[in-house]
């Protein structure tokens, strides 16, 4: 690799402290210590939903919310 930045994506208010990409590599999805988890789309960088994951209890770091975009295909 170059080290190049491929991709920026905005909009948590705070540090990310989890990622993970959709199987397709067409997704990825970020979970903040701001308490919400947003799904981008990798190649435009553009945010596609976005949850707060503080009330909901299944929701540590993205993983419902993850599961829940990804199970449905």
């Amino acid at each position: 690799g170059t080290g190049a930045v491929l991709q920026t994506f905005n909009g948590h208010t705070s540090y990310v402290s989890s990622v993970a990409f959709s199987p397709d590599g067409t997704k990825v999805l970020t979970g903040s210590v701001d308490h919400t988890a947003k799904l981008w789309d990798a190649g435009t960088g553009a945010a596609l939903q976005s949850a707060n994951t503080h009330r909901s209890k299944q929701s540590h770091h993205g993983q419902y919310l993850f599961h829940r975009f990804y199970s449905y295909r």
